[in-house]
């Protein structure tokens, strides 16, 4: 039971840092595309 409990949590936290990868991800690409228009507009 408790391995069981243990290995959920290291999939859950496994899923978290997926994510904040991702999202980090979208915000730099994002910033990117911002970056682009600004330099565009200049």
């Amino acid at each position: 039971m408790s391995f069981c409990k243990a290995m959920d949590f290291a999939g859950l936290l496994t899923l978290l840092e997926l994510l904040k990868l991702f999202l980090n991800l979208i915000q730099t690409e994002s910033e990117n595309l911002i970056l682009m228009k600004v330099l565009m507009y200049l």
